[in-house]
């Protein structure tokens, strides 16, 4: 199987295979009481240890935040009892990416019913996955099986192919039938249903935790220029967390600010459920090679 794979997309196979190492490990490490920061910590740190890195921050989205919520500087918050908890993971070898997802609530059961939907859309889109379906019927299927289940997907979120550096790119592989009659064509991509009891629209949270680098303009300011260095040579074009960079630069709260408000830099902004209704997720990555093959999945 291996000699048939074009040698650049061994790196994504054995990407998602560290990927889904540290997704099983990690599992165990959710627990009531335990800091966010100490999880985020292992699960990045793990990565390191496997010869890889991480593709983006450990996302650590609660309850009504569907994405893009990760461990903050100085941060106190730990796991609770009754906490809906999505954990978001990727590792990259040369800007190779594998990304999955998963949800657990923590020491309940109220929404085991919504986190069992999301994962079952994903294990009956991925099984359709195939080179040449329409974008819109996989999405069909993700719709089909969460509101099954009674449960909305997020209308405005959806999967992803996945390139060298690039964790989105190009198309959304929607989680409805948004009738886009484009055929999956690229080897790479994420499949990630997302289910929640609300109305199934997410909107933007008023902070931001993960940056990425969209432009290469000059700026004047020194340490900007320092941080903006330092950036482009530990991640390339991939997200990073503010914590990362607190921990190198003494002023880095500034720097961030200048480099996004000069468009140097992207924020994510936190993804919460317009009605704030609780969401899960559940996510792989597929390699269409001569064979499909769910990279982060052992």
């Amino acid at each position: 199987m291996n000699g048939r794979i074009k040698s650049s997309y061994k790196d994504a196979l054995n990407a998602g295979r560290i990927t889904a190492r540290v997704k099983n490990a990690s599992r165990k490490w959710i627990k009531e009481g335990v800091l966010i920061s100490d999880f985020a910590d292992k699960v990045e740190n793990e990565i390191i240890r496997l010869k890889a890195k991480p593709a983006f921050p450990v996302n650590i989205s609660l309850n009504e935040c569907a994405a893009h919520d990760t461990a903050r500087v100085n941060d106190e918050r730990v796991f609770s009892e009754g906490n809906v908890v999505k954990i978001d993971l990727g590792v990259h070898i040369n800007g190779w990416i594998g990304d999955t997802a998963y949800t657990v609530e923590i020491s309940s059961d109220r929404y085991k019913k919504l986190i069992e939907a999301s994962n079952k859309a994903l294990l009956k889109a991925q099984k359709a996955a195939r080179k040449g379906i329409e974008l819109r019927e996989i999405g069909r299927i993700i719709h089909e099986v969460i509101s099954g289940e009674g449960f909305n997907p997020i209308y405005n979120l959806g999967g992803h192919p996945l390139m060298q550096y690039q964790q989105h790119g190009g198309f959304i592989i929607p989680n409805y039938d948004n009738y886009d009659k484009k055929k999956l064509e690229e080897p790479l991509f994420a499949i990630e249903p997302f289910a929640t009891n609300g109305d199934g629209y997410v909107k933007n949270g008023s902070r931001a935790f993960i940056y990425n680098l969209v432009s290469e303009k000059p700026t004047r300011s020194m340490i900007s220029r320092k941080v903006l260095t330092f950036i482009r040579r530990e991640y390339n074009t991939l997200p990073f967390a503010e914590r990362w960079i607190a921990r190198k630069f003494k002023l880095y709260k500034p720097a961030l600010r200048l480099l996004t408000g000069e468009g140097i830099l992207h924020a994510y902004p936190m993804l919460i459920e317009k009605t704030g209704g609780i969401v899960s997720q559940h996510e792989n990555t597929i390699l269409l090679n001569d064979e499909k093959i769910i990279t982060t999945e052992l």
